[in-house]
């Protein structure tokens, strides 16, 4: 079956990719699309994110987009009612939203007349079709975190709001029962290998590396395509049409593992100049939050004979009397299965049609009609169309409402101080899912309380022509009438569960409207003077015992400007000593380590130690440190290689979200899974063989360094910090237990600096699996 083909018979279906706010250019398109098409209009228009409903300025200040691409767009005029949707119109959120207006609507509902906001996830149903929406993208940072944003939003908050929560995929991945309609902002991740990916790559030349790193599209929409299966699938985000088909087989598709691939790769061979539009604006382009996708230059180097070996089999033996010691939290858990596997027998589909569509601009492919029938034939005669104008109304769906009651209590807004309710698996809710269907069944299908109720009010004053676009103060946080639709619900926290989406965000905070909203400092002095880092252990990785959330932040006593001196004094002689990771008896590698940080740790100011010296080169500071950081990172790791073998270890891991692939150019030319005792052997020689190199580090005086040094050092930078991850989310513990916590903290805290310091890293993203720590390293010194 050809990729781009959609034609069918059925609901009449507009479906447009970004909008950006355009929503006069849309609907003009959709109407000259159906006079073409010889419609006399289509049933339903579905938009695929960054819709932009802003009602006014201070809804823009909080859109996340650089300020000089701010535009109120056509929405305040729907808003107001100056201006009313020609076809009902739903939409998912993107990543430039006016989230200050979706925030009160977090489990749907109307944004204007005639135009529904479906949530952050939600499953409607509109006529014989059920539609299945999943909106944000994914970012795996805050992918376990709470909704824990509210007004007045930060800086973070702004960009944070719209990144995918995995209490909401979890709702999704509860569903039993065929959809026939999915929708994702961004695109399930791997699915442009089901299509031409040798045409996408060349429109997108970027998009090659990302696909084959792991890292190009959305990790939690494939998880729900994977579950759902519905026979259509659109998404937007990329600004390029692009069609697909994905097919599952008879079996049960092998699993894929619960992972966010980060793999580092050469620079990719520069593309053929492409013609630029000067009039584009390409905000997913000038968004931060979609940076670092770009490979870094890595200097290739030739290895010796002895470095290419392969890695020795570290031995995984530890004596009676030290795994005695450990507590029971100190095991590593079981591997997770893939979320949403298997698939329900009620959910046979087995072919996907996957879309993407353009932004609507200029000649863009941006729209597409189509005529979609429902997955099972037999539900159009159960949801005939009306012969008046709309042939169907939108519906509330009984499966999700009683998803949605069970996990309403559990829902978390605007508490930084918590965490996410923990996944209790399918079994455990699959029954009070069956419970509330019941409820659902008697109160709301039987009492025709299904049709998604008109009760659109505005609630923030709309857009005054003529008044300032552009403006600083935040919007106020409003609860949207949609909220109290249904009984006397005020502030309690008792009140009832929600019986449809017409329950907003706004109501579930009230109740902690007098509250503390965020925690305050997160560093304090203990009588000792040791900083102590309250509660930000907890969520950084899953496999911490819960202790470390109340365990001080420990660092050594010794000063730190001590190795930075005689550094200073050997600027021009760079070391090439090496602590190299390996196994010894008595635990010979411990007693090296302490021994090197009563010379080398300490108690001065670390922002300090890592600014550039007065009057030094930088490449010659940048040169040190990372010798330093090396031999620090192999002393670390050599004190733990008893307890991080192959059996132990089978994977390169952070936490379950990060694995890393390891890809040199040289012995591995593409990205190979290996187990972490060998990826780490890999990564530690391959620095040491650029250490090594006259051409990229010189160490006569008066040589200067290669241009392509600083990206050579980003590179080694952001390697390194995977051991750092891995010791911190696998071997904490182990770490603890041997006394050597205070240099981890400070090595790690010193390295942290480092890179801020510099501009080592390219944004958030670069943190990964440890930023709630390093966001406290950062703010504490």
């Amino acid at each position: 079956m050809a990729a781009n083909t959609f034609e069918t018979q059925g609901v009449r279906v507009a479906v447009e990719g970004c909008g950006h706010g355009t929503l006069d250019a849309i609907y003009a398109s959709v109407e000259e699309s159906c006079k073409q098409r010889g419609w006399d209009g289509v049933d339903i228009l579905i938009i695929g994110g960054d819709f932009q409903s802003v009602r006014n300025a201070a809804d823009l200040s909080i859109m996340s987009c650089p300020v000089k691409y701010r535009r109120l767009g056509d929405f305040p005029k729907y808003y107001s009612g100056e201006k009313k949707a020609p076809y009902l119109t739903i939409f998912i959120a993107g990543n430039h939203e006016a989230s200050s207006h979706l925030w009160e609507l977090y489990y749907g509902g109307w944004v204007a007349p005639n135009i529904y906001y479906m949530g952050a996830a939600n499953i409607l149903r509109f006529g014989p079709l059920r539609i299945a929406g999943l909106s944000g993208i994914w970012k795996g940072f805050d992918y376990r975190k709470p909704h824990h944003e509210r007004l007045p939003f930060s800086g973070d908050d702004v960009k944070s709001w719209y990144h995918i929560r995995e209490f909401d995929v979890r709702k999704m991945l509860q569903v039993r029962t065929q959809v026939d309609v999915g929708l994702s902002h961004d695109w399930p991740r791997a699915v442009e290998w089901h299509g031409d990916h040798a045409e996408l790559f060349k429109k997108k030349p970027f998009f090659k590396q990302e696909s084959i790193d792991g890292t190009l599209g959305n990790m939690a929409a494939e998880y729900v395509m994977d579950r759902l299966r519905p026979p259509y699938w659109f998404s937007a985000h990329m600004h390029v049409k692009f069609a697909a088909v994905k097919v599952y087989k008879d079996a049960e598709p092998v699993a894929q593992e619960s992972k966010e691939v980060l793999v580092p790769a050469p620079a990719p061979a520069p593309a053929p100049a492409t013609e630029a539009n000067p009039d584009e604006i390409d905000l997913d382009m000038d968004d931060d939050d979609d940076e670092g996708s770009k490979a870094e230059p890595v200097a290739e180097v030739k290895k010796s004979e002895a470095e290419t070996k392969e890695a020795p089999e570290a031995s995984n033996e530890v004596s009676d009397e030290l795994r005695a010691q450990l507590p029971a939290s100190f095991a590593r858990p079981q591997p997770k299965k893939t979320p949403g596997q298997p698939v329900p027998p009620e959910i046979t589909n087995k072919e996907v049609r996957f879309l993407a569509l353009d932004k609507c601009e200029g000649h863009r492919h941006y729209l597409q009609l189509c005529e979609i029938q429902p997955f099972k034939p037999e539900t159009s005669s159960e949801y005939p169309p009306s012969q008046e104008s709309p042939r169907w109304r939108l519906q509330y769906d009984p499966e999700w409402l009683a998803i949605t009651r069970v996990f309403h209590d559990s829902l978390i807004v605007g508490d930084r101080s918590v965490q996410a309710p923990p996944d209790l698996g399918e079994e455990h809710y699959l029954p009070l899912i069956e419970k509330e269907r019941e409820w659902i069944e008697e109160n709301v299908v039987k009492s025709g309380k299904l049709d998604v109720p008109y009760n659109f009010e505005i609630t923030a004053p709309p857009h005054v022509p003529g008044a300032p676009e552009i403006v600083n103060e935040q919007p106020e946080e409003y609860t949207s009438p949609q909220t109290i639709q249904r009984g006397d619900r005020g502030k309690h926290r008792d009140r009832p569960k929600p019986i449809n989406d017409s329950l907003v965000v706004a109501e579930v905070v009230e109740a902690v409207e007098d509250e503390e909203g965020g925690k305050g400092e997160a560093v304090e002095e203990d009588g000792d003077g040791i900083e102590v880092y309250i509660d930000e252990w907890a969520g950084i990785c899953p496999i911490f015992p819960a202790f470390i959330a109340t365990r001080p932040f420990e660092t050594s006593s010794k000063s730190p400007l001590t190795m930075a001196q005689a550094f200073l004094t050997t600027v021009n002689q760079r070391t090439r000593n090496q602590f190299r990771p390996r196994v010894g008896k008595g635990g010979s590698a411990s007693y090296q380590l302490r021994q090197y940080a009563e010379v080398t740790l300490g108690g001065g100011s670390l922002r300090k130690v890592v600014k550039l010296p007065e009057g030094e080169d930088e490449n010659e500071w940048l040169a040190v440190n990372m010798v330093d950081f090396y031999n620090q990172i192999n002393l670390l790791y050599g004190a733990i290689t008893e307890f991080c073998s192959p059996q132990s270890c089978p994977e390169m891991k952070a936490t379950d979200e990060f694995e890393y692939l390891w890809q040199d150019n040289e012995n591995y030319k593409r990205p190979t899974k290996m187990p972490a005792p060998a990826y780490i052997e890999q990564l530690m020689s391959w620095v040491q063989a650029n250490i090594d190199n006259e051409q990229v580090l010189p160490s006569k005086i008066g040589v200067p360094f290669p241009k392509s040094f600083p990206a050579l050092v980003r590179q080694i930078f952001k390697r390194m910090y995977r051991v750092y991850a891995h010791i911190y989310c696998h071997h904490y513990p182990v770490i603890r237990e041997l006394g050597l916590e205070p240099h981890l903290n400070t090595s790690f805290k010193q390295y942290v600096l480092f890179v801020d310091e510099h501009g080592l890293a390219s944004g958030r993203d670069y943190w990964g699996p440890l930023g709630d720590l390093v966001d406290s390293m950062l703010k504490s010194d």
